[in-house]
């Protein structure tokens, strides 16, 4: 019998910068499964040129095969985003009926991200059509303090938990907070190895004189701290560089912050090597970040430049190796031999055994 099918509900979209979402995605298609993947939904309103563009996509347009991936296929149909009766009705009348059409398994696999009506209605119209369901949670977020939440989504979380076969939490937080009776395992961000090796590279000395080039790449939005990136803009040692989609006002940023856009993952090693430290400036404050480790985590250590990093809960674990800052930081009188630098043989260890396929393993057993 074929393995079975996964539909591989993700929160980002398959051009995003590559993370969890994509290295799970691939990891299915390397173990021999047909792999459906429905880039994000979103919560929230759709523009009228998606809407036009739900009915006017046909089954045939469904699943594009345009990530270069063997097994792996971009679903290219559109869902309407779960945010009311409407949506969820034409969603289980039309999107997730053709979606079901694409079916090629008796037994099927829901990898899904975000807990909403749409992945319970698509279970209810797998059973209906005599389709074995094995459902994933992969819990990355916090949905209780997610900033998009709809005022149903923590409900709808507790009843898809009672489907679930398997549920995975990528930080302690999110893992605490599941309840459930099915299998719960901690599956932290994982990293590929030779990409992030900068060895490969030759990178120039610092002269003493010289200000630390520090960088982080990512999402600039709100859950970021800004007093202390603009303190660290400010200051007469660092030069301060955010990579990364732009999702504040810039004028909240001081003019001594470089902002560059977004740059593709595959070019992140070659832009990482012309700085000195890496930056992780999360608002430990905002109790969404509480739950939040970041999915390049493990990528910055194994950089193995000096992190700077907020005294975030989710990797407290790991500050021993970080340079832990806050407001109260006088970055004037940091200098880079001041900074402790993130590897030593047990990140070694801890990177080897931290790759996207172990971490893949460590629950794809379970299911």
């Amino acid at each position: 019998m074929n393995k079975a099918m996964v539909f591989f509900f993700s929160e980002v979209d398959w051009g995003y910068l590559r993370q969890r979402h994509h290295f799970f995605a691939e990891n299915y298609a390397k173990r021999g499964h047909r792999v459906l993947y429905i880039g994000r939904i979103g919560l929230r309103y759709p523009k009228l040129q998606e809407v036009f563009a739900y009915f006017v996509t046909r089954v045939e347009n469904g699943p594009q095969n345009t990530c270069q991936l063997e097994g792996v296929e971009l679903y290219g149909s559109t869902l309407l985003p779960p945010l009311n009766f409407l949506f969820n009705f034409i969603n289980k009348q039309v999107g997730l009926k053709r979606l079901a059409d694409s079916i090629t398994t008796e037994e099927i696999i829901i990898h899904f991200y975000q807990p909403t009506a749409l992945i319970l209605d698509f279970i209810d119209i797998c059973n209906e059509r005599n389709i074995d369901v094995i459902v994933v949670y992969d819990c990355v977020q916090d949905y209780r303090h997610h900033p998009a939440r709809t005022i149903d989504l923590i409900e709808i979380e507790k009843r898809l938990l009672s489907k679930c076969k398997l549920v995975i939490a990528d930080s302690s937080v999110n893992f605490d907070r599941l309840s459930c009776s099915s299998d719960k395992i901690l599956v932290p961000p994982g990293v590929d190895l030779d990409h992030f090796d900068l060895s490969k590279y030759k990178r120039k000395t610092l002269n003493k004189n010289d200000k630390i080039k520090l960088l982080y790449y990512g999402n600039i939005r709100k859950d970021l701290d800004i007093k202390i990136i603009n303190s660290i803009g400010n200051s007469t040692n660092f030069d301060l560089t955010l990579v990364g989609l732009l999702n504040i006002d810039k004028s909240m940023l001081s003019s001594n912050v470089e902002v560059l856009k977004a740059v593709d993952y595959t070019c992140l090693p070659e832009l990482i090597k012309d700085y000195d430290a890496l930056l992780l400036p999360y608002n430990i404050n905002n109790p969404f970040v509480k739950a939040i480790i970041p999915a390049k985590f493990f990528e910055c250590l194994r950089t193995g430049l000096p992190i700077l990093c907020t005294a975030m809960e989710s990797i407290k674990d790991y500050h021993v190796y970080l340079n832990v800052v806050s407001i109260d930081t006088c970055f004037n009188s940091i200098k880079l031999d001041d900074l402790r630098c993130s590897y030593d043989d047990k990140i070694e260890i801890l990177l080897q055994n931290s790759t996207w396929s172990s971490r893949f393993d460590s629950f794809y057993t379970g299911i």
